[in-house]
């Protein structure tokens, strides 16, 4: 070898071989051990391929689309359909709006006018769309034109200003202090900025905008620290996030000056507090618009002309899903949300010392947003008839909206007014919606229901309000008419006296004696029509129906959440109808109020230990006797030949009830089991089974809300719509939206992984169904309202839609789980009493089971009372499951942390442990472990079995398209190195036998 060094071919050759043999070791080596690397070029040029050897999407989901950017396109324009539904006209004061003139020049103002709230941040942020629309776009497709010299100075930052900050990172419950709306100070508009108003004098669009997210509430405060100064642009400290800021405030002022029409938008997820913009008489309009997703800002500017893109009338219809109070620190929930007033407000003390447990109390009760105004409001009234206490603290109601036209209402009540009814009986009530105006528009109607109050003796709270039923009207032209029914079972006016309040003598549900009135509105405070029914005998109820059809006991689960941490309510008493004002809370708790005695400071240390190791014993879970056989035996029964009956007919859906599940069960290794339970991040884990026999399948199950997501799967879920916000569907009002959203979803989840594997997405964490308690709460704009009922029927469409098209829905988070603040920070206590948590907090849960038929459930990061909520036997097991009738599978939220425990969670009635890193079990395998474990593996593959992931079969997985080619290009550049040392070689070898024999022929 030592000649290579001594002439130049070879020496070049090898040089120049060792350094391209280095660098294409280091980049193969990036390229298939970096996953930011891996993850990229399987996003940009696909990933691995799965073998389809047959492909059932088409036959057995009606599959309407054949291709990921077909359903896509389909996808964001019902987006835009969702948005002209759910955007709030909540002032239209001298109809300013519609915008009157063809091709109106309007000057558009706001800082966050040229970058608007798409979405919150976290799981359910959603960016991976191809298309993001603007607010310019939206007036650009409307014909509207607007000012570019303003557009133009928002856009540059040296003139206008930074903008905002970005979204606090997802740590999760951050204590954030106050942070700005990087609205830009009025002193920044220059003469050539005011000047250019002059040409788009039509009307001023004044878009305000706030943020939202996972990991963070919204400030209730000001201030650049606890305890600062104000951050810049705020009107003081003491101010809060949801309120106008200076900054906004002097725009305003600006704008009124300059303009005779002014428009303002709210881009925002939640409600905001703004009395003044209600009174104001130079803001002549109001849009809440909410977050719109990828492309749902395109309605806006159909919205603002009243014509769509088809050329044809509409009005806004959509109406508010919270109520908009008039101060939000008057609210009984002020005092009892985020950090409590300081940055450890909310800690339990020990010792005089703050520990790591964070709590949360929800003295309200049942007087959540309008059940709590709507009833204050009444008895306020009551007792003083020239009471203008609502007035003062509405200034939306909860289902407002108005409309560019007008409608009239023939209201008929299916049972005369006065007549008696009975538990089994349902109410029905038809109206007959005529637009009586001149646009075309949707009109809503509402039905609340007011049950009897006794006012003399012991009582079970109840609101004077609650909702009952909605609907909608199709798209009425002037003129045109539609009659609508709705309906109440009377049994769903029930009450749960957790405490016998009434001492009667039963805990449970019950319907009180008395009269029930039943009010038709447009609203929660305006009252269309009623009519007044007796029931003549209290009715207790120890059954509730569950979901399939069958009588379960109730009893109560949460005595010792409701009695609080120190078990007699001593520090957590409830707000009651019959004192408003001694009632609700006016500070904050001091310091003796949060003290934990020894055994409660022992009891939580005890909880955040690595590992559980709770004895089973004397437990509802604890099972007796011989365990089940743990080695597993071949029975020739795979998952999918579940599908399928004795004659080989597919039947399209396993029951759970099934008696082969046992036989496919004893397939199962105890160590795959584990695997499978305890190892379930955005997946289920395949199951071979003995021989490989039972052959599940890896699943896709993605985050969030707002559609599939990437959140942690880049490089297989992609090109996915961005939905609009949750609150913006829940204000359309139209349940039938959601559905369709669902089979949309559905629809995507059946393209899949189409540069890749070719696997559908099968599981989705969505829909989040938790309560708008607070505005403040970060995730607000991720769920749907602050009624249960009306976040139900939301999340049971959104459901159902899914599950048509093969996809398992895991309903989050279970259960009330309502703030961010410390959520996850050793688990946050959270304090209810039962009856709040069963008439509000967990119902949207529960009609999502019994009336969408959810197959799958998330837990929380939050305890309920003491105990973590994925830990809760009594949430899991008694509730959802024995009461509600609940099939499928329960998932843990994300876990890391110390108080989470994979044994206590299958113990508790969940099956699913969400990390990325298999979770290691610490208990025996006895009879009690095996037999849990067995019940967790069926419960997961209930769900798969029923869902898409079973429409394709594949035969192995081939490399990806890149990867291939990697290799290709690797085995071409060595052949090409060593065709070239060949020749190198050759020719030196060449060489020098050429010169040798010159040498020889010179001597002869």
């Amino acid at each position: 070898m030592g000649f290579i060094w001594t002439h130049k071919k070879t020496k070049i050759w090898f040089i120049v071989t060792a350094i391209v043999l280095v660098l294409e070791i280091t980049v193969t080596a990036v390229l298939l051990s970096v996953p930011i690397v891996t993850n990229s070029l399987s996003l940009v040029f696909g990933g691995e391929r799965a073998n389809v050897v047959e492909d059932n999407r088409a036959e057995w989901y009606d599959r309407q689309y054949s291709s990921k950017e077909e359903v896509l396109n389909a996808a964001n324009d019902f987006v835009v359909e969702v948005e002209k539904e759910g955007i709030v006209l909540l002032k239209n004061e001298n109809d300013v709006l519609p915008l009157s003139v063809d091709g109106a020049r309007v000057s558009v103002f706001g800082k966050n006018s040229v970058n608007i709230v798409y979405s919150g941040s976290g799981s359910a942020s959603n960016s991976s769309s191809a298309v993001q629309k603007t607010l310019y776009e939206s007036l650009d497709a409307a014909g509207i034109s607007y000012n570019e010299t303003l557009k133009g100075f928002y856009e540059d930052s040296g003139k206008s200003g930074s903008g905002r900050p970005g979204n606090p990172a997802m740590t999760s419950g951050q204590r954030l202090p106050g942070f700005g709306t990087g609205e830009t100070p009025i002193d920044s508009y220059t003469s050539d900025v005011t000047g250019s108003y002059a040409d788009y004098q039509d009307a001023a669009i004044v878009v305000f905008s706030r943020i939202g997210g996972e990991g963070f509430d919204l400030p209730r405060t000001m201030a650049d620290s606890f305890g600062g100064g104000a951050v810049s642009g705020a009107s003081s400290a003491d101010s809060h996030y949801l309120e106008l800021d200076a900054n906004e405030k002097a725009l305003l002022e600006h704008v009124k000056e300059n303009f005779s029409n002014v428009i303002v938008v709210l881009n925002v997820g939640t409600t905001m507090e703004i009395p003044e913009l209600k009174a104001d008489e130079g803001i002549d309009s109001i849009l809440w618009m909410g977050f719109p997703g990828a492309t749902g800002v395109m309605a806006l500017g159909q919205i603002l002309t009243g014509i769509d893109t088809e050329g044809n009338q509409i009005s806004p219809s959509g109406h508010t899903v919270d109520t908009w109070a008039a101060d939000f620190t008057m609210d009984p929930t002020w005092y009892n949300t985020g950090v409590y007033g300081s940055e450890f407000g909310n800690r339990y003390l020990y010792d005089g010392d703050k520990t790591d447990y964070a709590f949360v109390n929800y003295e309200e009760g049942i007087y959540v947003g309008y059940r709590y105004y709507e009833t204050r409001g009444y008895e306020e009234t009551k007792a003083n008839p020239q009471s203008t206490w609502y007035e003062d603290s509405v200034v939306y109601p909860f289902g407002y909206g108005l409309s560019y036209t007008t409608f009239d209402w023939n209201v008929s009540f299916a049972e005369a007014d006065g007549s008696a009814i009975t538990e089994e009986d349902t109410l029905e009530v038809s109206v007959t919606v005529k637009n009586t105006g001149n646009y075309a528009g949707k009109d809503v109607v509402e039905l609340y229901y007011s049950a009897p109050y006794d006012y003399e003796g012991p009582a079970i709270e109840k609101a004077h309000a609650v909702l009952g039923d909605f609907a909608k009207t199709g798209l009425l032209a002037p003129g045109e008419e539609e009659t609508l029914t709705l309906t109440l079972d009377v049994k769903n006016m029930k009450s749960y006296d957790y405490a016998d309040t009434n001492e009667n003598g039963f805990s449970g549900y019950e319907l009180e004696a008395g009269d029930y009135n039943i009010i038709v509105g447009s609203d929660s405070h305006t009252a269309k029509a009623n009519a007044v029914y007796t029931l003549n005998d209290s009715v207790q109820m120890p059954t509730d129906m569950d979901a399939d059809g069958e009588e379960a006991e109730v009893v109560n689960a949460f005595d010792d959440v409701s009695a609080g941490i120190f078990g007699t309510n001593t520090y957590a008493s409830y707000v009651s109808r019959k004192d408003f004002a001694g009632t609700v809370p006016t500070a904050y708790l001091d310091d003796s109020e949060r003290t934990l005695t020894d055994d409660l400071k022992e009891a939580l240390d005890e909880s955040i230990k690595r590992k559980y190791t709770e004895p089973d014993e004397g437990k509802p879970w604890e099972v007796m006797g011989d365990a089940p056989s743990a080695t597993p035996v071949n029975n020739g029964l795979s998952l999918r030949d579940m599908l399928y009956a004795e004659d080989g007919n597919y039947v399209g859906e396993v029951s759970f009830d099934d008696p082969r599940w046992e036989t496919l069960l004893n397939e199962i290794s105890i160590e795959e089991m584990k695997n499978l339970v305890g190892f379930g991040a955005f997946r289920t884990n395949e199951v071979n089974g003995i021989d490989g026999v039972v052959d599940k399948p890896l699943t896709i199950d993605a985050d969030g809300p707002s559609g599939f997501t990437s959140f942690l799967s880049e490089s297989v879920v992609y090109g996915t719509c961005a939905y609009q916000a949750e609150c913006v569907m829940g204000s359309t009002w139209n349940a039938a939206l959601a559905e369709r959203m669902g089979e949309l979803v559905g629809e995507e989840g059946l393209a899949g992984n189409e540069k890749g594997d070719g696997l559908p997405y099968s599981g989705w964490y969505a829909p989040a169904v938790n309560i708008h308690r607070s505005p403040f709460a970060g995730r607000n704009w991720e769920y749907y309202s602050e009624d249960g009922l009306l976040s139900g029927k939301f999340a049971a469409g959104v459901v159902r839609g899914a599950e048509k098209k093969g996809v398992y829905c895991y309903v989050k988070h279970f259960a009330i789980n309502d703030q961010e603040t410390d959520r996850e920070y050793n688990g946050i206590l959270v304090w209810a009493n039962e009856q709040a948590m069963r008439e509000i907090y967990l119902q949207p849960f529960e009609i999502a089971v019994k009336e969408g038929g959810a197959t799958g459930m998330m837990t929380s990061f939050n305890r309920v009372g003491m105990k973590w909520a994925g830990g809760s036997y009594a949430l899991l097991t008694q509730v959802l499951r024995d009461e509600w009738g609940f099939h499928g599978s329960v998932i843990t939220d994300y876990s890391l942390n110390t108080y989470t425990h994979v044994d206590e969670m299958i113990r508790a009635g969940g099956d699913l442990f969400l990390t990325q890193d298999a979770k290691t079990f610490a208990m025996t395998d006895d009879a009690t472990q095996i037999t849990l474990l067995r019940q967790a593996t069926k419960n997961i593959l209930y769900s798969v079995v029923n869902s898409n992931a079973m429409s394709i079969q594949s035969d192995g997985y081939l490399l990806p398209i890149w990867m291939l080619v990697m290799i290709f290009a690797d085995i071409a550049i060595i052949a090409a190195l060593i065709l070239w040392g060949v020749f190198a070689i050759r020719s030196v070898k060449s060489g020098r036998s050429t010169k040798k024999r010159n040498v020889i022929n010179k001597v002869l």
